[in-house]
């Protein structure tokens, strides 16, 4: 299994991109220290949503590119017989555009395309990479979020955890 956004997507350059162009701000990649957006742009957590969803319907997200060397790597994975999905907590009202998007880099490389819904604005439920792996009996993941990383990890699942500015702050278990 693998994580869509910072894993497959470039989706943190994407919104930068977008939030220096809208609000007049000068946001790097280096300023996120903490996987949550609203430290790195100083606004509430629920601005940052607000902000969020303005950012999923501009040309910006439309134009998210892939991860250097994340559809080499996933066409290799695919080739070498491996069965691939998506575990991303990208929100449910974006199914369509991830589906989407990830046809476009990626097709035919992956059996599933799964969403948690996390930082979500609806009442639908949200569902945890980790229950997501569990169900799909995943043994490996690909993931640059150094909580889910640990949520993840167990005993016959390998977790790779891609280098990432937000990801360096904690320690690493056995």
């Amino acid at each position: 299994a693998t994580d869509t956004d910072e894993c497959l997507a470039q989706y943190i350059a994407a919104f930068c991109r977008w939030h220096n162009e809208k609000y007049r701000t000068k946001l790097k990649e280096e300023d996120f220290t903490d996987w949550d957006i609203s430290k790195a742009i100083g606004v509430t957590r629920q601005e940052e949503l607000r902000r969020l969803y303005e950012f999923h319907r501009s040309q910006y997200f439309f134009a998210i590119q892939p991860v250097p060397g994340s559809v080499r790597a996933t066409r290799t994975l695919k080739e070498r017989g491996n069965t691939l999905f998506v575990t991303t907590g990208r929100q449910l009202e974006i199914r369509v555009e991830t589906h989407e998007w990830i046809g476009l880099y990626f097709p035919e490389t992956f059996s599933g395309i799964h969403l948690g819904n996390h930082h979500s604005l609806n009442d639908l439920p949200k569902k945890p990479k980790s229950e997501m792996c569990d169900d799909l009996g995943a043994d490996a993941l690909i993931e640059d979020s150094l909580a889910t990383a640990i949520e993840c990890a167990k005993p016959g699942r390998k977790v790779l955890l891609m280098n990432r500015t937000w990801n360096q702050t904690g320690k690493l278990p056995e």
